[in-house]
């Protein structure tokens, strides 16, 4: 069996989820690595994930600039 690596990092995994949500489009009768079910559930994953990455960097910025904050008072 041949060994695989898994994406490490959340940038790698949104990459990834890219990559295989660009069959969306693609004919039916193409040969697919995968079966349709797997590219369905991506696609309904894939905007929740955007989302989550997307609000968890919102609250990194925040927490940095409170903290910036929070030092200029002491």
């Amino acid at each position: 069996m041949p060994y695989r690596r898994l994406p490490n990092t959340d940038a790698a995994r949104l990459r990834a989820l890219r990559a295989v949500a660009c069959y969306k489009n693609s004919p039916i009768d193409t040969e697919r690595p995968f079966d349709r079910r797997i590219l369905q559930e991506i696609c309904s994953f894939l905007p929740q994930f955007e989302n989550a990455m997307f609000e968890y960097k919102q609250a990194i910025n925040s927490e940095g600039n409170k903290n910036n904050k929070y030092q200029q008072y002491i």
